[in-house]
């Protein structure tokens, strides 16, 4: 058998997976199912080399970042925490009754 990649040879890119916002009848304990569903599954694709939530954010950056990373809506605050993170891709949204939506920020060339 081959030797196992390190983590410096692995290309595969990096993600966060941000907690989604729960809006209009949806409760939070709900959007917290789906975010750590989400993750779970980002995980499992094997797409990504790394994956963080923002459970893991506590450690990293510690509770006032997670608070901030928690209340950011837009593109440019969601790649800042990606830089942060020194992820290549975020994944972020919101639920509400009827309908998702998401977002995405890719910070690196």
């Amino acid at each position: 058998a081959a030797p196992a990649a390190n983590a410096a040879e692995d290309r595969r890119p990096s993600v966060v997976v941000l907690d989604f916002v729960a809006e209009d009848g949806v409760g939070p304990s709900v959007a917290k199912l789906v975010t750590m569903q989400v993750a779970h599954d980002v995980r499992d694709s094997g797409i990504f080399s790394r994956v963080v939530t923002t459970a893991d954010l506590d450690s990293t950056l510690g509770f006032e970042a997670r608070k901030q990373a928690n209340n950011c809506s837009d593109t440019g605050c969601i790649a800042e925490i990606a830089a942060a993170l020194d992820v290549d891709y975020v994944i972020a949204g919101s639920l509400g009754s009827g309908c998702a939506s998401g977002r995405t920020a890719t910070p690196k060339k």
